[in-house]
């Protein structure tokens, strides 16, 4: 099966594509600010079990030439 690509011109809209595609069990039920990450999103975000919404702007720019 072939990947989708998706092209973004900011980080806002990347911000807000991914938000969608994280399921609601994945936000931390203390602290809905904080996204516990599986596998997938380990990928994206540097291997790091969980981050917060302030961290996600510096753990996706990487991806962005």
């Amino acid at each position: 099966m072939a990947q989708k690509s998706f092209f973004f011109r900011n980080v806002s809209e990347t911000f807000e594509f991914v938000i969608e595609l994280i399921p609601t069990d994945n936000f931390d039920p203390e602290n809905k600010k904080v996204i516990n990450c599986d596998e997938k999103l380990k990928k994206i975000f540097g291997g790091k079990d969980s981050i917060g919404f302030l961290e996600f702007d510096g753990l996706i720019s990487p991806h962005f030439l």
